[in-house]
């Protein structure tokens, strides 16, 4: 674990890099403060509807017998095909969230994790629902589930930028402060363009009235913007 002198001083030298050569790398956009949900990727399947219609006479029409021709045999009719709806668990976890209904998308992930417990984007929905909720209902253990939720998802996948920015933020909201910089400056280190993740860390240390390191963010970042 690096100090916290050193992984500030890091984090500098990263952003000055930035500052002189751009960033090669995004994230996600995010929602203004809060990690943004993932938009849902429905699966329908639609039919196309096709049949034969049954001939028909407009009125009848009188036939010798020597004349008359072999009588038509009615065409065989083709139902159209129904409407084939393929909406799976996943589709509906991803609509409650894009819909910002948390507590029914987080009771969706978490059911479908029993299946699929080595997914790390749906560790990360289902900590982003879990965050939500925190936000939502204070006092409620939400923030530590979100937590382990979203550790897993880094546990799968180290380099999940948007799970690495939701733990720091998972631990912002519990004032961990020392647990907060640090998942900060990483997400900053795995992005350096992501402004976002900068501005939570100013906003931290000017809580905890480390003006000196929030000055010196606010430079790199009024460099990265000219």
């Amino acid at each position: 674990m690096l100090s916290n002198h050193t992984a500030f001083s890091r984090l500098l030298g990263v952003l000055a890099t930035v500052a002189l050569f751009g960033a090669s790398c995004t994230f996600s956009n995010f929602h203004p403060d809060l990690p943004q949900a993932v938009a849902p990727g429905y699966q329908v399947v639609r039919g196309t509807p096709s049949w034969t219609p049954t001939p028909s006479l407009e009125k009848e029409v009188v036939w010798s017998e020597a004349s008359a021709p072999t009588p038509l045999e009615p065409a065989e009719v083709v139902e159209p095909d129904e409407e084939i709806m393929v909406i799976t668990s996943l589709d509906l976890a991803d609509g409650a969230l894009h819909g910002e209904s948390y507590a029914m998308a987080f009771e969706l992930y978490t059911e479908l994790l029993g299946d699929h417990a080595e997914t790390p984007n749906l560790f990360y929905k289902a900590g982003f629902c879990a965050f939500m909720l925190g936000t939502e209902r204070p006092g409620e253990e939400w923030f530590p589930r979100a937590t382990s939720l979203v550790q897993r998802a880094l546990e799968l996948e180290p380099q999940h930028g948007d799970a690495l920015f939701l733990l720091a933020s998972c631990y912002d909201w519990q004032d961990e402060f020392f647990a907060a910089e640090q998942a900060y400056i990483r997400a900053i280190e795995l992005s350096p363009g992501h402004q976002k993740s900068i501005r939570n860390l100013i906003a931290l240390y000017q809580r905890q009235g480390l003006d000196a390191k929030a000055d010196e963010l606010m430079e790199m970042l009024r460099l990265q913007k000219n």
